[in-house]
């Protein structure tokens, strides 16, 4: 199926859901439905938020030094103020504000 990152994260904000870091899985059906497999409370961890881009702030050069989640892969590190490290991972260079808010039920 194609679904855009955008419908994507719409689906899982219309599930509950605040940060890449609550799911533990997301299955796209064939009839277009998601199933999603939530973290327990206490396996949540730190993820990208999955507001709309206009409503989650993204940086190249980090302002605090705090968690930060990589905006197209998702992938959360510690990243000291002022710096501006690529995505080990995907190598992006734009990081947003990690989250680690549990799931309101």
């Amino acid at each position: 199926m194609n679904i855009s990152e955008d419908e994507f994260f719409m689906e899982l904000r219309q599930s509950g859901v605040e940060h890449l870091g609550q799911v533990r899985l997301a299955l796209i059906k064939l009839d277009g439905q998601l199933s999603l497999y939530y973290f327990d409370d206490r396996d949540v961890r730190p993820g990208l938020s999955v507001l709309p881009p206009e409503h989650r702030p993204a940086f190249t050069r980090v302002p605090d030094t705090g968690l930060y989640a990589c905006t197209r892969c998702g992938l959360s590190l510690h990243i000291v103020g002022g710096e501006s490290p690529p995505c080990p991972r995907c190598k992006n260079a734009l990081w947003s504000a990690a989250l680690a808010t549990r799931r309101a039920q």
